[in-house]
């Protein structure tokens, strides 16, 4: 029989992934230059991350931005 998680799993489960998120969102911010709003990022889900991270991989890196 599959036990409950205990409280305190979820708590760190729930540290875990905020700071994933975080770690995500300072990704695109570094990547692409781009820093959307984390409401949008939400809304739109994580692909749009993914699309951003993925342009980032794709364009040499810019020293000058517009």
């Amino acid at each position: 029989m599959a036990q409950a998680p205990r409280l305190l799993d979820v708590q760190v489960s729930a540290r875990g992934a905020e700071w994933e998120w975080q770690l995500l969102h300072q990704a695109v911010v570094i990547m692409s230059g781009v820093k959307p709003s984390c409401e949008e990022a939400q809304k739109e889900g994580h692909s749009a991350l993914f699309e951003v991270l993925s342009a980032g991989y794709a364009q040499p890196f810019k020293k000058d931005r517009e």
